[in-house]
């Protein structure tokens, strides 16, 4: 075993550990504290989860992997299971990040097509799952054992996809690409624009009117920035990750071999250190951090609080 194999399983073993504590916080905050019980942080709860998955069944793999010097030792089926379950955290993330964004978006500058589409938190979760499930078909459609298979990759310490025809890996690669990476990105980056072009104008017109109508919430205002913090962070390190395993399967000698630990290192990046941007953003977030790190109870007396409908946003009528 090398030397940069132990150095890695080192930071691997400390960032699954991070990850686990860290997911299973934001979950158990959302779950406490009913403020933050809210159509918006379903899919912050999503995300949690999805991170919790990676360290549960994916890190731990890849952590004893790099402890046996790149050698795979948990047989074929789990390397089936390992692959599949990679790729479906892979592809809902992003889609769980560009509903995220358009969350944001309708709440912000569409109040009323917020209330249509988002009108609870049984919404919200009803459509996680159907987006859900359609990355699942996705990966199952690919995976069909006539034309593409699972194998152990020593390079990227972990199972991948493998295509039996060039052809099969053109079509994937390109669906992957467009859909995927491509849509998802200039989806976020449209919503937000419009959401920050929004956030602008408001600021502006109260500067110039003391009229209670035109004034601009601040809490909403707080909350889209955290979120966008998050998604920013979480695109920062999947991108990386979409890139280079695009670049390996079309020109796979024209990479330096680090590139692929680089893959594996911002994926555990993004579910170890993602819990804590909330806790660095949000206020809530943090407190409740510490009341479950202390062992603390729940404060008492909380009073359920309902998210307020978007209009009311819009309206400026929130205290």
């Amino acid at each position: 075993m090398k030397n940069e194999d132990i150095v890695a399983g080192v930071l691997a073993l400390v960032s699954n550990v991070i990850a686990v504590v860290g997911n299973i916080l934001v979950c158990l905050t959302i779950y406490r504290n009913s403020r933050l019980r809210t159509p918006t942080n379903v899919y912050i709860a999503a995300l949690a989860i999805l991170g919790l998955l990676f360290a549960l069944f994916i890190g731990p793999s890849i952590t004893v992997t790099l402890f046996t010097g790149g050698t795979w030792v948990f047989g074929q089926h789990f390397c089936n299971f390992q692959a599949f379950m990679t790729l479906f955290i892979e592809f809902a993330t992003l889609h769980t990040i560009a509903l995220t964004a358009f969350n944001r978006y309708c709440r912000m500058t569409k109040p009323h097509t917020y209330l249509k589409m988002f009108p609870s938190k049984r919404r919200s979760c009803a459509i996680l799952v159907l987006v859900w499930a359609i990355q699942i078909v996705f990966i199952s459609a690919f995976s069909l054992p006539s034309f593409a298979k699972y194998e152990f990759n020593a390079k990227r310490v972990s199972c991948i996809l493998i295509f039996d025809s060039p052809s099969a890996d053109i079509i994937y690669c390109t669906i992957k690409a467009a859909f995927y990476f491509g849509v998802t990105s200039v989806m976020v980056v449209y919503c937000y624009a419009k959401v920050f072009w929004n956030i602008r104008e408001h600021t502006r017109k109260v500067s110039c009117t003391f009229r209670t109508g035109e004034r601009v919430n601040v809490e909403e205002i707080r909350i889209t920035r955290t979120v966008f913090g998050v998604v920013l962070f979480f695109l920062i390190c999947w991108i990386p990750e979409y890139i280079i395993s695009i670049i390996i399967r079309v020109q796979p000698d024209h990479l330096h071999p680090t590139a692929n630990r680089m893959v594996v290192f911002f994926l555990f990046l993004s579910c170890s250190l993602t819990p804590w941007v909330y806790a660095a953003t949000n206020g809530e977030f943090r407190t409740e951090f510490k009341r479950l790190l202390t062992c603390k109870s729940t404060r008492p007396a909380e009073a359920d609080v309902v998210e307020l409908p978007a209009i009311a946003v819009e309206q400026g009528v929130l205290p």
